[in-house]
């Protein structure tokens, strides 16, 4: 009856705690976990009975501290009614939001449940409409919640505010393919369809416009950028395929074979985004689980597989690592190194007049990284007087400066004091870059550049 453990970084087992004690012939099932801003688990399940043909009883919620002691238990309904749970979100204030099936005006619907921190329900929303069934659940910037459901031919979509009121309702195309809906910061929607068709809609929940996705798309989520990012499989054939559109539903980038030619993922999982705009879609392959990545320009990254059929959750932690859970729990470490560059030079100068610069180096991790290189290029009409590196050495050739400033650990800071001369007048650009040999999560930032208008 076991339904929460926690392991170590190193996946050695810590502690192990059940929910309750139910009666002898009935049993648990953990159907979903988050953690809250205390460190807190959360769980939703559902107490199920008998044993050879188990049926639902009902949903319920319970919160464990850190170290494992039941905190609260909320019963999502005391009859034996056959509600169950299937999604949990843990959002401001630690409030928890918990999708599943309950009893409504009418009958079994998908139902919404909130409840804050301390376990008090503060609302409860049943589909009046019997829209379909529970299938995603997803967070809204005001407090609010968007719910994809699943009927036999169709998807729908609620978008509910933070009181637990609908404030509109989409209904898609007849269709046997699962959909998904993500919001972004100002309250647009994104809907796939059908697999083959992105909508975006208005915060009122009015169509903008609606694409052809290229693949068959069964997932969506927004990145920090506020764009989305579609994935499933291929149109034709099999595997992780991935694409990214702009604001106005031009496409950006497509990839097809996220996972690599040796690969075929299927049964894509929940998507998600990392702090860098990089995807990751778990899927199987029947005989082990796997997750592929993409960056965020589009390129394959990589594909990590581990035994255990089919991953039933996944989760980035804070060093980037993937988490996956299903057969096994497995853990995918990755070797990042974010290299964070910044030129500052003065606005303004003088024909024949020193001034000074300064390079800023950020090894923002999470892995150390074992060499760290600087280089910066001085416009014509400049000359370098000197280079001063917190640790390491530099060397001039002509206008090129090279830095090398030897290993950095994950949060380090190292900077190159430079004293430079303008010899013409005009706007002239000094540009620098960084590099290292690890993979870098961001590139974008290994660049910096600064202007100067020299005066005679």
């Amino acid at each position: 009856r076991r339904v929460l453990f926690r392991s170590g970084p190193d996946g050695q087992l810590r502690w192990e705690r059940a929910t309750g004690r139910p009666p002898a012939d009935r049993h648990e099932v953990a159907q979903a976990l988050a953690v809250d801003s205390l460190g807190r688990a959360v769980v939703a399940g559902t107490l199920r009975s008998g044993t050879q043909n188990p049926v639902n009883v009902h949903g319920f919620v319970a919160q464990f501290g850190p170290k494992g002691t039941l905190r609260w238990r909320h019963e999502l309904s005391q009859a034996f009614d056959g509600s169950r749970t299937r999604r949990l979100l843990v959002g401001p204030q630690d409030q928890v939001s918990v999708l599943g099936l309950g009893t409504g005006p009418a009958g079994l619907v998908s139902q919404v449940t909130r409840l804050d921190a301390d376990g008090v329900r503060l609302w409860q929303w049943s589909d009046p409409q019997g829209l379909g069934a529970p299938e995603q659940l997803k967070p809204a910037a005001d407090g609010g919640l968007l719910i994809t459901l699943r009927a036999a031919t169709a998807n729908a979509v609620v978008r509910l505010d933070a009181q637990g009121q609908a404030m509109w309702t989409w209904r898609g195309t007849t269709t046997l393919v699962a959909g998904d809906a993500a919001l972004d910061a100002s309250g647009h929607a994104y809907v796939v369809d059908a697999g083959q068709t992105l909508h975006r809609l208005a915060p009122d929940g009015s169509a903008l416009w609606s694409v052809p996705t290229g693949l068959t798309a069964v997932r969506v989520e927004v990145g920090p950028d506020g764009l989305p990012v579609v994935a499933g499989t291929p149109s034709q054939g099999f595997g992780a395929a991935f694409a990214k559109f702009g604001a106005d539903g031009g496409l950006l980038w497509q990839q097809l074979d996220g996972d690599g030619p040796g690969t075929a993922l299927l049964t894509p999982g929940a998507l998600a985004i990392d702090r860098h705009g990089a995807a990751y879609l778990p899927g199987t392959n029947l005989s082990s689980m796997g997750v592929a990545k993409v960056r965020a320009d589009g390129s394959a990254a990589w594909v990590g597989l581990a035994p255990g059929g089919t991953p039933l959750g996944m989760a980035l932690g804070p060093d980037l690592a993937v988490h996956l859970v299903g057969g096994v729990t497995a853990r995918f470490s990755q070797v990042l190194a974010d290299l964070q560059l910044a030129l500052k030079a003065p606005a303004s100068a003088r024909v024949g007049q020193p001034v000074a610069a300064q390079l800023r180096l950020h090894q923002a991790g999470p892995m150390d990284s074992p060499q760290a290189t600087l280089e910066h290029r001085l416009p014509a009409g400049w000359r370098l007087d000197a280079a001063v590196p917190s640790q390491g050495n530099c060397q001039a050739d002509g206008q090129r400066l090279r830095c090398t400033l030897g290993p950095m650990a994950a949060g380090q800071r190292a900077t190159v004091d430079l004293q430079l001369t303008p010899l013409v007048s005009g706007r002239h650009v000094q540009r620098a870059s960084a590099s290292g040999p690890l993979e870098d999560p961001a590139p974008a930032d290994n660049l910096s550049r600064a202007a100067t208008t020299v005066l005679p």
